[in-house]
């Protein structure tokens, strides 16, 4: 899609950020993937650890969730903060 403002791809994990939502894609079997979408306006807090390889994003109905991002765990806190 031509709005994704940021994007991270491995083997069975991508993750993009649009100007409206985080979504978080799990799994390599089609069928069996699991998509996770955030709207901006429901995270409270986003971080990143100390070492830069898990990001956290926290959400006003009191859910965490925690990826492993390196290499691009900075890139990505950097863009979620832009937006928030």
């Amino acid at each position: 899609m031509t709005d994704t403002l940021f994007e991270h791809e491995r083997f069975g994990f991508a993750l993009r950020v649009y100007p409206n939502r985080l979504e978080v894609t799990e799994g390599v079997i089609p069928s069996l993937r699991k998509v996770t979408t955030i709207l901006l306006r429901n995270i409270s807090g986003v971080e990143k650890d100390r070492a830069e390889v898990h990001l956290s994003v926290k959400t006003n109905d009191g859910k965490k969730y925690k990826w492993v991002t390196a290499p691009k765990t900075k890139e990505l806190y950097e863009a979620l903060m832009g937006l928030l």
